[in-house]
C-alpha cells in the first residue's frame, strides 16, 4: 500500500496519482524544501527523500537505517496500522509521535493537499484489494487529525 501511494499507479482501479509524483501538490512536504516538520517545537526543514525516493521504492528498497526515508515509511505503515488496530503478531507498534497535530502544525498544508494525501493512501488500499470497510475508517481518523 504505502509504495502505491507513493509512487502511484495510474493503470489500478482505482488510479493512484502518487505522493511522489511530480506534479504531486504535496511533493514539497518530502524533499526539505521548507520547514515542514516539528523538532523540538521548531519548523524545521527535513528530506524525507534521503533513501533514494522514488527510485529505491522501485528497486524494492525503501532506505537504509539512519536515513529519513526509512524512518517516514516505518513511521507511516506503523501509524496505518495503528488506525486499523492491527494486532497481528510481530506487527511493529507505532513509535513516532502520536500527535499528529504536533508532528504537521509548521506544514501549513491547504486542505487541497491533505485530501490528495488522504486520497493516495485510500486509493492505494483500495486498488489492492483492501475493502472500503477496511479503508474507511483510516480516512475518518485522518479526518479528525
Amino acid at each position: 500500500v504505502l509504495t502505491v501511494a507513493l509512487l502511484g499507479n495510474t493503470t489500478s482501479n482505482p488510479p493512484v496519482a502518487g505522493i511522489l509524483a511530480g506534479s504531486s501538490p504535496v511533493l514539497n512536504f518530502f524533499t526539505g524544501a521548507g520547514p515542514t516538520t516539528n523538532r523540538n517545537n521548531k519548523p524545521t526543514s527535513v528530506n524525507f527523500l534521503d533513501g533514494g525516493a522514488a527510485a529505491s521504492l522501485q528497486n524494492g528498497t525503501i532506505g537504509t537505517p539512519g536515513n529519513n526515508q526509512l524512518t517516514l515509511a516505518t513511521h507511516l505503515v506503523q501509524y496505518v496500522g495503528f488506525l486499523l488496530n492491527c494486532n497481528d503478531t510481530g506487527f511493529p507498534a507505532y513509535a513516532g509521535n502520536p500527535n499528529m497535530y504536533e508532528v504537521h502544525k509548521f506544514m501549513n498544508s491547504s486542505k487541497a493537499q491533505f485530501d490528495y494525501f488522504d486520497a493516495a493512501i485510500a486509493n492505494a488500499a483500495l486498488s489492492l484489494g483492501v475493502t472500503v470497510a477496511d479503508v474507511t475508517p483510516v480516512g475518518t481518523a485522518l479526518n479528525t487529525l
